[in-house]
């Protein structure tokens, strides 16, 4: 995606969680949804890339929560709980129970 792209997506989804009756929800829609689509099967040199992919994501998580000038306390809980869910999801597949995701845990690191 290009960078102008993704700071065009980056501000529409700023608009829809600021407008959100729930922005918190909102702003964590698309990690919920990657929960919810966790891969079953998962070719091994595509597990670095997906999990890239959602450490990326969880960066424009916190990125737009701050943004959208939510409090704090309240973001920190839903991404330590979003990352430990990955985790969970991840670790109950085939391929997140070795090689990268096994030795990279996001909850382990909540820094991600």
């Amino acid at each position: 995606m290009s960078s102008l792209k993704t700071v065009r997506t980056a501000k529409l989804r700023l608009a829809e969680i600021s407008a959100a009756a729930n922005p918190l929800l909102a702003a964590a829609r698309p990690l919920l949804c990657a929960l919810a689509a966790m891969p079953a099967k998962l070719d091994a040199a595509l597990v670095e890339p997906y999990r890239n992919l959602l450490v990326r994501e969880m960066h424009l998580y916190q990125t737009l929560c701050d943004q959208a000038n939510l409090r704090r306390e309240h973001v920190l809980a839903v991404r330590y709980c979003l990352c430990t869910a990955l985790d969970e999801a991840a670790n109950n597949t085939t391929w997140g129970r070795r090689g990268v995701w096994a030795g990279k845990k996001p909850a382990g690191n909540i820094s991600w």
